[in-house]
């Protein structure tokens, strides 16, 4: 059975990242994402993605996607789904490469995200997924998916709950689809463009729940957490890389580094100005 695994997305400390990335099935990787990357957390400092992809030197992908970041920022960026829509479109990039290679399974990560695995349970799993499924392992919607809810109590539930993150959020770090469930993913871009929501989480909201492309079911064989630490930072606090520390130093640096989330329009006019001067 022909599994593929498409990293997609912002290229950030992949040094660390990449280690957990040891699938206990036979996979073929897939890498796609922008020339550019930034320290997101840390004063929206844009840079190219060189030393990155140097990180990544010891994963075999069969494939490299690399777009241009500034091509796809002045073509798109006046359209009010623009920034939600990045990483949808890496990943229909990808999907044009593979359409006709008949993977069965395709599972996509963050480029950030540390995994680990249930070995007999993710095996069990990827061998009796079901036509037209995806499997996730976050509970970040405050429902539990095991009901059929209606379209009318979702809806309410969305109009309800927007502001808060736990109830109408789906968590973008991983997704294992069925090649006709990915197919169907992909679709959501380029209408993502247009959708006023201006928020990826939501919008996986409404595709998984709201217009049920596919079916969506928990998984418990894998888990996530999102690194946020560079390698250099594990070794000087003196621990080792695994899941356990990961949140642990990851904490440790933001509040060295006084790491913040970044407010989203000063990042639109810090693009424009590297851009400028570049």
């Amino acid at each position: 059975m022909k599994t593929a695994v498409i990293v997609a997305g912002v290229l950030r400390h992949c040094d660390v990242s990449s280690l957990s990335w040891k699938f206990p099935v036979d996979v073929d990787f897939y890498l796609s994402t922008w020339d550019l990357t930034e320290n997101v957390y840390n004063g929206n400092t844009f840079y190219p993605i060189d030393e990155e992809l140097k990180h990544l030197e010891h994963i075999d992908f069969k494939h490299i996607h690399i777009e241009n970041y500034r091509r796809f920022y002045q073509t798109y960026k006046n359209h009010i789904g623009f920034e939600m829509s990045r990483v949808f479109y890496l990943i229909s990039k990808i999907y044009e490469h593979i359409k006709n290679l008949n993977y069965k399974r395709i599972i996509v990560i963050r480029p950030d995200i540390w995994l680990n695995f249930d070995h007999f349970g993710f095996i069990k799993m990827i061998k009796s997924m079901e036509k037209n499924t995806a499997y996730f392992s976050s509970r970040t919607t405050g429902l539990d998916l095991s009901k059929d809810y209606s379209t009318e109590y979702l809806e309410e539930h969305m109009k309800n709950n927007l502001k808060d993150f736990g109830h109408v959020h789906f968590c973008d770090d991983h997704f294992i689809f069925t090649g006709t469930a990915f197919e169907k993913f992909t679709k959501i871009w380029p209408s993502i463009l247009f959708d006023s929501r201006r928020c990826p989480h939501i919008h996986l909201f409404k595709f998984f729940l709201l217009e049920k492309k596919v079916k969506l079911l928990l998984t418990y064989s894998i888990s996530t957490s999102i690194n946020r630490a560079p390698l250099t930072e594990y070794q000087r606090q003196e621990m080792p890389v695994n899941l356990y520390n990961i949140h642990t130093v990851s904490k440790i640096y933001e509040q060295q580094c006084r790491l913040k989330f970044p407010n989203k329009n000063k990042t639109f006019e810090e693009i424009e100005e590297y851009f400028k001067n570049n």
